[in-house]
């Protein structure tokens, strides 16, 4: 193989290792998976949406409640991800309609592009009276089913 090709593997290689998702650890997990109810606590936006609109991006969602008194907005977008380069849930799944608890970080007010991270449980279908999510932290990812009584004792909301 001439250099000039092998030199061309390694850097392409090496750039496919560049845009990987690498979560970063959580203080005070010890390499727990983080759940919602953690990240509910730890990031600055919780919100009760619902999804009113999709498109090849992403989702556009209501902000149905507020739990933090975050934000004066009433509606977002939410953009589709890529879990294997930008760690982000892919958004194709979620159905006009469909009302989620999710997590945002933004420090202040919520961006124009705001994403569902995969580094933790980030958000939760609460459309139906049983789903599954990871609530508390765990060593590693496991869903598991709630009602919607359950989710509310133990994030201390109102759905």
């Amino acid at each position: 193989m001439k250099k000039k090709e092998f030199t061309t593997i390694v850097l392409a290689l090496f750039s496919i290792g560049l845009f990987a998702c690498s979560c970063p650890k959580i203080k005070g997990l010890n390499g727990k998976f983080a759940g919602f109810q953690t990240m509910s606590k730890l990031m600055n936006h919780t919100l009760l949406v619902e999804v009113s609109k999709k498109t090849e991006i992403g989702i556009f969602v209501k902000i149905r409640k507020d739990y933090k008194k975050s934000t004066e907005l009433n509606e977002l977008f939410i953009e589709n991800g890529n879990s294997g380069i930008n760690c982000n849930h892919s958004t194709e799944n979620f159905k006009i309609g469909e009302k989620y608890l999710i997590v945002l970080w933004n420090e202040n007010e919520l961006e124009k592009n705001n994403s569902l991270s995969i580094c933790y449980e980030s958000f939760i279908n609460v459309s139906h009276n049983q789903t599954k999510a990871q609530i508390v932290d765990k060593e590693e990812f496991q869903l598991r089913k709630w009602n919607i009584e359950q989710i509310e004792k133990k994030l201390g909301i109102e759905i």
